[in-house]
């Protein structure tokens, strides 16, 4: 785990502190700052590209998590690297655009983070045969959702029941016994973090030999990913009838779960995908992607093998987790808002799950003893 927390810890310093000032150029690609660019010296081993929707490389989630694997990998193998962005919001062929021009600069590799760019990928991977892209947090997929990837193209999904169970292990241990989670859509990644997320305090009442039906939790899916005034008022409701910590899992929801908590220092949340620790101070910590640490990894992978994907890599879907440092909660100084369940501890906990590796389901929750789940519509 030290490798994980010694690249995430990098990142999260970066997601916390880094504004970093973009300007856009009549082409349509945007520029970091000269500190971000790569140095003139850079000899042309390779060139690396992130394209991203809309969004810039300070976003404090995918896209800045992207870059900062995309950095930590050309410090170390002299490869160029830029970021092109789409010049409009959720739109195909601004997507498009934007990828073509990365190609037409002369990028070897592709980093594309979010599933937006599914219907894009599935396109670009037979137009362009010749170029590798690294496809984070989604897989090629056709307007029906049908799923095909070519050997050009490597898929990253991530084990999102293993971050849910720590944080859901962690607050318990912490001593929180009423609990919610709320997720954006009852999609797959989604239900991963919650059922996850149940089966973390679970086993930590288990391990505290707490009573049967100790546990709490809420559970409710919002129906979206914005923050809505309904939300925000069904939020209060649960603080104001018990409820301790929020596990708040899909974007800008957690905005109504901030503005539920306002200032009482009793009302505590869990971010989401990177640390979200800057948003409130009631967030005690963030349940992770290590979208960093799996970027570097696989561009590590891609140099060493002759820039193109190894077998078991090219046309492949990698679930990352535990065992390659690529799920985990933000436990770093200034992150971890916890008292009693210390980083020490919760270090501890991972040595131990690495070794003992529990079953943690992702579509069903298995029978539990300790712990009540009120679904909510």
């Amino acid at each position: 785990m030290k490798t994980f927390f010694k690249l995430m810890g990098i990142s999260l310093l970066a997601l916390s502190l880094v504004g970093c000032s973009n300007a856009k150029t009549d082409t349509g690609k945007t520029s970091p700052k000269d500190t971000d660019k790569q140095e003139a010296t850079a000899s042309d081993t390779g060139y690396v590209a992130l394209v991203t929707d809309f969004g810039n490389i300070d976003d404090k989630s995918f896209n800045q998590a992207s870059w900062e694997g995309i950095t930590a990998f050309t410090k170390k193998s002299n490869y160029k690297k830029d970021f092109y962005r789409a010049e409009l919001q959720e739109n195909v062929d601004a997507r498009n655009d934007a990828l073509e021009k990365a190609i037409t600069a002369g990028a070897d590799v592709l980093v594309c983070p979010g599933y937006l760019f599914e219907t894009n990928i599935y396109d670009i991977q037979t137009k362009h045969k010749d170029k590798s892209i690294i496809l984070i947090d989604a897989e090629p997929k056709d307007p029906s959702g049908n799923v095909k990837a070519e050997s050009n193209v490597y898929s990253v999904l991530y084990k999102e029941e293993e971050a849910g169970y720590l944080a859901g292990y962690s607050a318990v241990m912490e001593g929180y016994t009423k609990l919610g989670f709320l997720g954006g859509l009852d999609i797959p990644p989604i239900k991963a973090f919650g059922y996850g997320f149940v089966q973390g305090a679970e086993a930590a009442a288990k391990k505290l030999a707490l009573p049967a039906g100790a546990l709490q939790i809420n559970y409710k899916y919002a129906g979206g990913f914005a923050p809505t005034t309904q939300l925000t008022t069904d939020m209060n409701v649960w603080y104001a009838t018990g409820t301790q910590v929020i596990f708040s899992c899909g974007g800008g929801i957690v905005s109504s779960v901030i503005e539920a908590a306002g200032t009482d220092p009793n009302r505590k949340i869990i971010g989401v995908d990177v640390d979200q620790s800057n948003l409130s101070e009631n967030i005690i910590f963030s349940a992770l992607k290590g979208i960093a640490n799996s970027v570097q990894l696989a561009l590590d992978a891609f140099d060493a093998n002759g820039k193109k994907f190894p077998a078991d890599m090219g046309g492949k879907t990698a679930y990352l987790g535990l065992a390659e440092d690529c799920v985990g909660l933000s436990a770093t100084e200034g992150s971890w808002r916890m008292t009693k369940f210390t980083i020490d501890q919760y270090n501890a906990l991972i040595t131990e799950l690495k070794t003992t590796k529990p079953v943690i389901s992702r579509d069903t929750l298995p029978a539990l003893v300790h712990t009540k789940v009120i679904e909510q519509k």
